[in-house]
């Protein structure tokens, strides 16, 4: 049997919270009533097609601003850690 250590088992209990908190996200009073078409009516989007599925990319310049930065920020990652392996 295997044994989990103590950073796997934070982690995992950490997203399980995460995720079991967002459930109660429509128990928020609010007015008028918004439906998601009514929303998206307010927002710039882009609808993606991929088979028999879309998907609706809300405000895609920043969507993609945001995904270039994750990027960046992985690849900045990468190198700081390839620099400490050399130091080592």
């Amino acid at each position: 049997m295997k044994k989990i250590s103590m950073k796997r088992a934070f982690i995992g209990l950490v997203s399980l919270l995460a995720l079991s908190a967002c459930g109660r996200l429509d128990l928020i009073p609010f007015s008028p009533l918004e439906t998601p078409e009514t929303w998206l009516r307010s927002q710039p989007f882009v609808n993606i097609r991929l088979g028999m599925q879309e998907i609706f990319l809300v405000q895609p310049s920043t969507s993609a601003i945001v995904y270039q930065l994750g990027i960046l920020t992985i690849g900045v990652g990468l190198y700081f850690l390839k620099i400490r392996a050399k130091l080592q």
